[in-house]
């Protein structure tokens, strides 16, 4: 018989990542060595618990797994059976996977034992590192749509500390205002801005767009604005918004924020703020 161990480091809880081992729809994130789509994920996550599992991959083969749950010990252990159900190989085979709290996140040690050769063992290794792979890029996109939720809250209740704790402290902002780019985060300009509203600002962001590489990582969304400025202005404005990240430990930072409107073509030189999705 034949074992592998790999071992990842990922910037979320241990409960986040437990969850997303064990639960129909986190299993949906990683399942399978490549970017082709899970097709079933079923999973009762208790001991002698039963999951089944098929995914496709891009060169059109699908693959089917079941297996029982044998130790369930959330957020620490994880251990269960495996067998594949349309291979030749039917080898009942055992997977154990701990978790372990650092200081960026999670420590995750995966093991595949009884697995009947060595030829066997490099395959599934491949596979695992493929699918491991993308368990952490689908954690480190959640991340990054949880903190830039985090941050539309802190700009609706004008908490400028709130806002500024996403950034670099060199980050490099293309922005709506003057001038044509600053380094750096003005904190002062940010509360002279929130003082120009009445009452909260509404700030919720649409048609989200993240791509993860390695500890860069790019959001692309469009932005809405709206509320009542100490003027009496009603503003409801759509905005065009690409946000770059840096991974610093468990932390995604903004290094670059490019916020615009398109312009009129006509030689109007206007700001077309008009326009909606």
């Amino acid at each position: 018989m034949s074992s592998l161990t790999i071992t990842r480091t990922i910037a979320a809880r241990p409960e986040i990542v437990f969850d997303a081992l064990i639960e129909p729809e986190g299993l949906k994130m990683w399942i399978g060595p490549d970017e082709g789509p899970v097709l079933i994920a079923e999973s009762d996550g208790r001991v002698g618990g039963k999951f089944l599992l098929r995914f496709q991959m891009l060169d059109g083969s699908e693959h089917e797994a079941a297996g029982e749950y044998l130790e369930v010990e959330r957020p620490r252990k994880l251990a269960m059976t495996w067998q594949w159900q349309n291979h030749d190989d039917r080898t009942v085979s055992r997977i154990d996977v701990l978790l372990r709290a650092i200081s960026v996140g999670t420590q995750l040690t995966f093991t595949h034992s009884q697995l009947p050769n060595d030829e066997e063992r490099d395959g599934h290794r491949d596979g695992w590192n493929g699918s491991l792979d993308k368990l952490v890029n689908a954690l480190d996109k959640r991340a990054i749509a949880e903190g830039m939720r985090a941050w539309a809250k802190a700009i609706t209740a004008k908490d400028a500390d709130a806002v500024a704790a996403h950034y670099a402290s060199d980050v490099v902002a293309f922005d709506l205002p003057p001038p044509l780019k600053t380094v750096g985060f003005d904190g002062k300009a940010l509360e002279a801005w929130f003082n120009t509203w009445d009452g909260p600002i509404g700030y919720d962001i649409a048609d989200q767009n993240i791509t993860v590489s390695g500890r860069l990582a790019v959001a692309a969304s469009l932005n809405h604005m709206t509320g009542k400025k100490v003027d009496g202005e009603q503003v409801d404005l759509w905005t065009r918004s690409t946000v770059c990240f840096r991974k610093v430990g468990a932390k995604w930072d903004v290094i670059h924020v490019h916020n615009s409107v398109p312009l009129q073509m006509d030689g109007s030189g206007k700001a077309a703020t008009d326009l909606k999705p």
